[in-house]
């Protein structure tokens, strides 16, 4: 059985683990292993989560395994102009499929019933983050392109009104 709750700062470690694994997975073939570890240093650094473990304009909730492990991670910000805004949704490769991240997504929302809409930024060779959403009705408003050591990346901005 899964439980959705809240993260707390004792769970920083178990978090940056499930990123790490499930950031891995999402780029193995597009990306190389410097660049994804430099987008977990920068993007998922550990002092940077339990910062937003911490801030009460932020909620951070984990999917726990009934043994305690965390195999799944969503992190979001309501902004000033009510835009739901997802920082952060992995879920560990064993565990996807599931409905985890679904889960996950719903108890996210669930926080912020005054959002007006939903935004997130996939990068485009995360198919399975980029299917994820679009599967969830999300469309794609916005392309991006970043370089993460000296690799060009393409993201996508979806959002999902409500």
């Amino acid at each position: 059985m899964i439980a959705i709750e809240k993260a707390a700062l004792t769970d920083v470690k178990e978090i940056k683990f499930v990123l790490t694994e499930a950031i891995f997975d999402a780029f193995e073939e597009s990306l190389s292993q410097a660049a994804v570890r430099s987008i977990i240093a920068i993007w998922h650094d550990d002092l940077l989560l339990a910062h937003q473990i911490e801030n009460s304009e932020f909620y951070m909730g984990v999917a726990r395994e009934k043994d305690s492990m965390i195999v799944g991670v969503i992190t979001v910000k309501l902004s000033d102009a009510g835009v739901l805004l997802i920082n952060r949704l992995h879920v560990i490769p064993e565990f996807q499929r599931q409905g985890i991240g679904n889960r996950l997504l719903q108890k996210g929302v669930s926080f912020y019933p005054d959002a007006v809409s939903i935004r997130t930024e996939v990068e485009l060779a995360s198919k399975k983050g980029h299917s994820f959403f679009l599967k969830r009705g999300f469309k794609e408003v916005e392309k991006k392109e970043k370089k993460i050591e000296k690799e060009s990346v393409v993201t996508v901005i979806m959002e999902k009104r409500f």
